[in-house]
């Protein structure tokens, strides 16, 4: 395959118009580029105690979702996430867990997006409150 060198890196000079999936591995590669005498970059693989941390479970560590898939599922966590954190921003966590009923899920949004309006409506009226203050003490 010819190559062609741009800014000190070897690059194809005909990229491939499709990925091959046949030939994709399932699992991530661990591996590390170090550089060579003359700039020139090699790979080598990890040594199988530096690509998983210890004491992390290996699903955990190839799938970097699993710990927000868990936020999600867990019906507490969720719940504090939403009252008071994200607001109605979350609500989208609240529809793709599984700890909640289609009913549940109706009635909890209604609450998420009326704590969130009052949370929004407290706050522009601090801000009215702090404005006349600060005219009245200017004028």
């Amino acid at each position: 395959m010819p190559v062609e060198h741009i800014g000190g890196c070897q690059v194809p000079a005909e990229l491939p118009s499709h990925r091959d999936e046949a030939n994709m591995p399932d699992e991530p590669l661990d591996a590390v580029v170090e550089n060579g005498a003359e700039g020139e970059e090699a790979v080598a693989a990890l040594p199988a105690e530096e690509s998983v941390s210890a004491g992390e479970d290996h699903h955990t560590a190839t799938n970097p979702g699993a710990s927000w898939r868990e936020i999600r599922d867990n019906p507490w966590l969720l719940l504090s996430v939403l009252f008071f954190v994200t607001g109605a921003l979350g609500l989208h966590w609240l529809w793709q867990s599984k700890a909640f009923s289609t009913r549940s899920k109706i009635l909890l949004s209604f609450a998420v997006l009326a704590w969130t309006a009052l949370l929004i409506g407290t706050c522009a009226l601090v801000v009215m409150w702090s404005y006349g203050r600060i005219v009245e003490s200017l004028g």
